[in-house]
C-alpha cells in the first residue's frame, strides 16, 4: 500500500486545484466575453453589410437610370445631329463653315451647286479659292472681322466662281464656336439674289420705258402743231410762186423734212420697249427703230443713263 498524503499535501493540492479552477473560470469568462464581442461584431458587420447592400442597390438603380438617361440623350443627340445635317444640306441658301485659318471645313449641297464644285473638292481649300469676292484679302473679309470681335456681318456682294461666273449675293457671317465656347471660325450664309437683281433690272427698264413713252407722247403732242403750221406755210409759199421759181426746191426740202419729222413722231408713238445705243461721250440714246420695231436708224438723246 502506498503512503497516504499528509494534511499539508492535501491542502496544497486543493489550493492548486482552486487556482486551476479560477484560471479556468477566468479563461471561460474571457472566452465568453470574446464570443459575445465577436457576436456583436458579426451583427454589426451584418447590419453594415445590409446597409451597404441597400446603398449598392440604390447606387445601381441610380446608375441604371443615369445610363438610361445617357442612352436617351445619345439617341436624341444623334437624331438632332441627323436633323441638323438634313437642315444644313437642304437649306435654300448656300452655307459653309470656315476655320480661323481660312480653310473650308464644311459646305452644304446648295453651296456646292452655287460654287460649282463638289463637297469633297471644297473641304480643305481656302475660302477665297472656292467662292471669292472683292472683299477677300481686305479688312472687310468676314473671317477677319469675326476674329476681330464682330458678332454678325451682313452685306451684299458679288461672289465669283472658279470659272469666272459672277453671282450677286447677300452674305451673312456669324461666329462658329466649339463645345467649350472657344471661337473656331465662322459660319457663312450665301443667298443667290440673281433672280431678284434681274427682276430689279427689268423693273428699272419698265420704269425707264414708261418715262420714255411719256416723254415721247409729250414731244409728239408739242411738235405736231408747229409741224402742221410749217407745212401749211410751205403750201402757201408754193401756191404763191410759179413752178419754175428756184424757191420751189427749197419749199420741197422743207416739206420733205416736215414729212421726215412726222415719220419720227409716229415712231415715237409706237415705242413699246426700252432699247438704247451708244452715243457721244459715254451718253446713250433711245434707239427709236428698235424700240418701235422699225428698220431704219434714228435716235433721241437721253443723256448719260
Amino acid at each position: 500500500m502506498g503512503t497516504r498524503p499528509t494534511y499539508e499535501q492535501l491542502k496544497q493540492r486543493v489550493k492548486q486545484l482552486e487556482e486551476k479552477a479560477l484560471k479556468w473560470n477566468l479563461a471561460k469568462e474571457a472566452l465568453q466575453n470574446s464570443l459575445e464581442q465577436s457576436q456583436r461584431y458579426h451583427e454589426a458587420a451584418e447590419e453594415k453589410l445590409q446597409e451597404a447592400n441597400i446603398q449598392l442597390q440604390a447606387t445601381n438603380a441610380d446608375l441604371e437610370k443615369s445610363i438610361e438617361r445617357a442612352n436617351t440623350m445619345a439617341v436624341q443627340a444623334e437624331v438632332a445631329s441627323i436633323e441638323l445635317n438634313q437642315i444644313f444640306n437642304t437649306a435654300a441658301d448656300g452655307m459653309r463653315v470656315i476655320d480661323y485659318n481660312f480653310n473650308v471645313i464644311r459646305i452644304n449641297e446648295t453651296f456646292a451647286v452655287l460654287s460649282g464644285i463638289t463637297q469633297a473638292e471644297a473641304i480643305g481649300k481656302k475660302c477665297y479659292e472656292v467662292l471669292s469676292s472683292p472683299r477677300c484679302h481686305t479688312p472687310q473679309c468676314s473671317v477677319t472681322r469675326i476674329l476681330g470681335g464682330e458678332t454678325r456681318i451682313e452685306c451684299e456682294v458679288e461672289k465669283v466662281r472658279s470659272d469666272g461666273a459672277k453671282i450677286p449675293s447677300i452674305v451673312t457671317a456669324m461666329p462658329f464656336r466649339g463645345l467649350d465656347g472657344e471661337l473656331i471660325g465662322i459660319v457663312e450664309n450665301c443667298r443667290d439674289v440673281t433672280v431678284r437683281k434681274r427682276a430689279e433690272s427689268e423693273l428699272l427698264k419698265m420704269e425707264k420705258l414708261e418715262a420714255v413713252m411719256e416723254m415721247a407722247g409729250a414731244v409728239c403732242h408739242e411738235l405736231n402743231q408747229p409741224m402742221q403750221a410749217v407745212s401749211g406755210y410751205a403750201e402757201l409759199l408754193a401756191a404763191g410762186i410759179s413752178e419754175d421759181d428756184p424757191q420751189n426746191e427749197d419749199i420741197k426740202k422743207i416739206k420733205a423734212q416736215i414729212d421726215r419729222m412726222g415719220t419720227i413722231t409716229k415712231k415715237l408713238m409706237r415705242i413699246t420697249r426700252y432699247e438704247t445705243k451708244a452715243y457721244l461721250e459715254g451718253s446713250k440714246i433711245i434707239d427709236i427703230d428698235k424700240a418701235s420695231g422699225q428698220g431704219k436708224q434714228a435716235g433721241v438723246i437721253l443723256g448719260k443713263l
